[in-house]
C-alpha cells in the first residue's frame, strides 16, 4: 500500500514538474510563430503534463524539438484544424512515438535519431550506397521553386497560397520589391551591429545602428540619421531612396560610397543629414551586411530554398555521405554550336573525360548556344542544327552519354526573346529543338536561368547573364571608384570579381535593379533570391574571364566563356572541398 501510494505521488509530480505558464512562450513560438497554430488552456495543461514525463527535470532545454515535432505532426494529421483542441491532441499524443531528441521527415525515407548515429558511424560511402540518387542530386528549374511571401506580422515567410502566373496582376510588382525590402531588412535586424543591447550604461561597450524610417524624418531638419531603402532614379535624373512608406530625394554630391556597385534597384544603408529643404544630405552609402547561410537557415527555421526542412541530424547524415563524393562539376559557358571552333574545343574537352576513371557528376554547358540571337536569325532551323551537330559528338563519347548528367542553362541569344529583351528568369530551351541530343544523350537536362542543384546538404545556383558590363552601365557616377585603375591589371580584374560577388551576396539576389533597368516576370522574382546564402554561386559572366572567391561562406566562381583569343577554357567545381580548377588549352 505505502509502495502504491509512493508511486502515486511520484506520478502526481512528474506530471506537474512543468508549469504550463512557464512552457507557454516556448509553445507559442514553435505552434504559433513557426506553424500558424493557436493553443487553448486544456492544450496548453496537456502538453505540459506530455513534456513533463518525457523530459523531466531537463525540460527547458529539451522541450522546443519535442514541441516541434509535435507540432509538425499535427500539421500533417490535422491540416484543416488551426486550433489544437484537449481531445484530438491527447490522442495524438498517445500515439506519438518520437526519440527524446524529436526528429523531421523531410524526405521519404528521413531516417530516426538511433538510425542516423548508425548511420554516422559506418563510412561515407555505405552511407551514400544507403541513398537515392534523387535523395542527393536534383537540379530545380527556377519556375518549379516553391513561392514563400513574407508575413509581416509573424516577421517570417510561409508558403503562398496561390501559385505564380506569368501573366500577374499589377499588384504582383509591388509585392516582388516588398519581398525584396523585408528580406535584406529582417537581415539586418539580426546582425549584432544592429540590436540594441540587453543592458546599457557603463558595461556596454559597442554602440548599436539604429535605422530610421523614412517617414520620421518629417520635422526633424538638422539631426543625422541612418536610412535604409531602395534607390531610384526619378525621369529627371533625380536619385531618391524609397522604403515601405515614403521616399526622400538624395543629394550624393558629399557621399563616401563602400566597396560594391551601386544603382537604381538596390537596397543600401544611408547616413547622413537631413536638410531644412526636405533633401537628404548622403555623407556614407554601403550594402547591406552579409548573414551566413546556417543563420538565415536557423531564423527560417531551417527551411531552404527548396522548401525542405531538415534537422541537424539529416544535414549531418547528409554531410557525412557527401565525403564519399569524389566527382567534379564541369562547368562551360558560351558553347557557340554555330562555331566550328567551340564544337572542337567540346570535343577535346569530353575526349578528357571519356577515359577517365571518375567520370564528373554533371557538365554544365551555359549558352548562348548561338553567336547570333535567336529573334534575329530569321529561321528556327539553323539553332536546330546547331543542337544536331552536338548530338554527332556526344555519339562520338557514349561513356559521357550514358553515364554523365548535362545540363543545358539558356542564355542571352537562346529563345525565347521579344524584341531583344530578355524577362528573368528565362525558360529552359523548347525541347522541339533538341530532341536528337535527348535521344543520344540519355541524362541531357534542359533547364531555367537561373537554376539550382540540391547536392547532398549543399544548394548551387547557377545563373548565367553578363552582369559585369550592365553594373558598369548603369551604376551611379558617383559611386565608381577610380582605385582600382592604378592597380596591375591581374589585381584590377581580382578588385572588380570580388566587388561584384560581394555587391550581389549582400543585396541576396541575382538581378538588383530596378525592374526597367532588368525586367523580370513579377510572380517569379523569388527564384533569383540568394537568401539564404547558397554553398555555390555559379555568376556565368562571359564578358569577364574566368574567376572563383569566397565571400561569406558563399563559393562564387565563372568559368569564362569557352573559347577566349586562340585557347579554349572550362573550369572544375569539387563541391565538397570547395576547390575550383581553372583550365586554358590552345586550340
Amino acid at each position: 500500500m505505502d509502495t502504491a501510494n509512493k508511486e502515486n505521488k511520484e506520478n502526481v509530480s512528474a506530471s506537474n514538474l512543468v508549469n504550463p505558464v512557464a512552457l507557454r512562450p516556448v509553445a507559442f513560438h514553435v505552434f504559433t510563430r513557426k506553424y500558424d497554430l493557436n493553443i487553448n488552456r486544456d492544450s496548453l495543461q496537456e502538453l505540459a503534463a506530455y513534456v513533463s514525463k518525457r523530459c523531466g527535470l531537463q525540460w527547458r532545454s529539451q522541450c522546443e524539438p519535442l514541441l516541434d515535432e509535435i507540432a509538425k505532426t499535427w500539421k500533417r494529421t490535422h491540416d484543416s484544424e488551426p486550433i489544437v483542441t484537449k481531445p484530438l491532441l491527447s490522442s495524438l499524443l498517445t500515439n506519438l512515438t518520437v526519440p527524446h531528441e524529436a526528429r523531421t521527415s523531410s524526405f521519404s525515407r528521413a531516417p530516426t535519431l538511433d538510425s542516423t548515429n548508425s548511420l554516422l558511424r559506418s563510412s561515407s560511402t555505405q552511407v551514400r550506397d544507403t541513398l537515392r540518387e534523387d535523395d542527393y542530386f536534383r537540379v530545380i528549374d527556377a519556375f518549379q521553386l516553391p513561392k514563400r511571401i513574407y508575413d509581416s506580422s509573424r516577421k517570417i515567410f510561409v508558403p503562398s497560397k496561390t501559385s505564380p502566373s506569368l501573366l500577374a496582376p499589377a499588384s504582383a510588382s509591388v509585392d516582388m520589391l516588398h519581398r525584396r525590402f523585408h528580406v535584406v531588412y529582417s537581415r539586418i535586424l539580426r546582425n549584432e551591429n544592429f540590436q540594441n543591447p540587453s543592458f546599457s550604461g557603463s558595461f556596454s561597450q559597442t554602440k548599436s545602428h539604429q535605422i530610421t524610417p523614412i517617414r520620421n524624418l518629417l520635422g526633424r531638419s538638422g539631426g543625422e540619421f541612418l536610412l535604409f531603402g531602395l534607390l531610384s532614379l526619378a525621369p529627371d535624373g533625380k536619385l531618391w531612396l524609397e522604403d515601405l512608406d515614403s521616399q526622400v530625394q538624395l543629394d550624393i554630391s558629399k557621399a563616401t560610397f563602400g566597396f560594391g556597385h551601386f544603382c537604381a534597384g538596390c537596397l543600401v544603408l544611408v547616413n547622413g543629414q537631413f536638410m531644412d529643404s526636405g533633401v537628404f544630405l548622403v555623407t556614407e552609402v554601403g550594402h547591406p551586411p552579409i548573414e551566413r547561410r546556417e543563420t538565415s537557415l536557423k531564423a527560417l527555421s531551417q527551411v531552404d530554398s527548396f522548401g525542405s526542412q531538415l534537422d541537424a541530424n539529416q544535414v549531418a547524415l547528409l554531410r557525412h555521405a557527401e565525403q564519399a563524393y569524389k566527382a567534379p562539376f564541369v562547368f562551360l559557358s558560351e558553347v557557340h554550336l554555330d562555331d566550328t571552333r567551340c564544337l572542337q574545343a567540346l570535343e577535346k574537352v569530353f575526349q578528357k573525360y571519356e577515359y577517365i576513371e571518375l567520370l564528373p557528376a554533371c557538365i554544365i554547358l551555359c549558352g548562348s548556344f548561338t553567336s547570333t540571337a535567336f529573334h534575329n536569325s530569321g529561321s528556327s532551323l539553323d539553332y536546330k542544327e546547331g543542337f544536331n551537330k552536338l548530338a554527332l559528338i556526344f555519339a562520338k563519347f557514349p561513356k559521357i552519354s550514358r553515364d554523365c548528367k548535362v545540363i543545358f542553362v539558356p542564355g542571352p541569344n537562346d529563345p525565347w526573346t521579344t524584341y531583344g529583351l530578355s524577362l528573368m528568369p528565362k525558360r529552359a530551351i523548347p525541347l522541339h529543338f533538341v530532341n536528337r541530343v535527348q535521344r543520344i544523350c540519355k541524362n541531357a537536362i534542359f533547364t531555367s536561368n537561373p537554376c539550382r542543384i540540391s547536392f547532398f546538404s549543399q544548394e548551387i545556383v547557377i545563373y548565367r547573364d553578363d552582369i559585369t558590363g550592365r553594373f558598369q552601365r548603369h551604376g551611379l557616377k558617383a559611386s565608381q571608384n577610380a582605385k582600382s585603375d592604378t592597380l596591375p591589371l591581374e589585381e584590377q580584374q581580382l578588385y572588380q570579381n570580388r566587388k561584384l560577388v560581394k555587391t550581389i551576396l549582400d543585396q541576396s539576389h541575382l538581378s538588383p535593379f530596378h525592374p526597367r533597368t532588368r525586367p523580370v516576370l513579377w510572380d517569379f522574382d523569388y527564384s533569383l533570391s540568394t537568401f539564404p546564402l547558397p554553398n555555390c554561386l555559379a555568376i556565368v559572366d562571359s564578358q569577364v574571364p574566368s574567376f572563383n572567391v569566397h565571400y561569406g561562406g558563399c563559393l562564387t566562381l565563372n568559368p569564362g566563356p569557352l573559347i577566349l583569343g586562340l585557347h579554349y577554357n572550362w573550369q572544375e567545381l569539387h563541391p565538397v572541398t570547395k576547390q575550383v580548377i581553372s583550365y586554358q588549352e590552345r586550340l
